[in-house]
């Protein structure tokens, strides 16, 4: 299953040591790696964990972005056929009600939703 990452989750993964090699192929879209990059000139924890996780989506294909927004995208690319990996809730429901595959960190440690 194709997976599309939000910024949250690849944050929290760096902030948990959560391995994002289980939801491969995963991909990253352009909006995602800008909201990313924002988040990269904030000082702080949030600052540092954009910055690591700028790094860390370079082993990630990137995908355009079709709308200019990242929720928008991962909504897009969910009626697509992708998985959407996120931690904010609000997506995750707009994602459900469409009928898109959400996966989460549960507990800060492991994946769900994956098949």
């Amino acid at each position: 299953m194709k997976v599309v990452l939000d910024s949250n989750v690849i944050i929290y993964a760096v902030r948990f040591g959560v391995d994002l090699g289980a939801l491969k192929p995963a991909f990253v879209p352009e909006s995602v790696r800008r909201e990313l990059e924002t988040l990269s000139r904030k000082g702080g924890r949030i600052g540092t964990a954009a910055r690591v996780a700028l790094r860390i989506c370079e082993r990630f294909p990137e995908l355009p972005s079709p709308t200019g927004k990242a929720d928008d995208d991962l909504v897009h690319y969910a009626l697509e056929g992708y998985a959407v990996a996120t931690q904010d809730s609000e997506l995750r429901k707009r994602i459900e009600r469409l009928g898109g595959k959400v996966i989460y960190l549960r507990q800060n440690k492991y994946f769900e939703g994956i098949e």
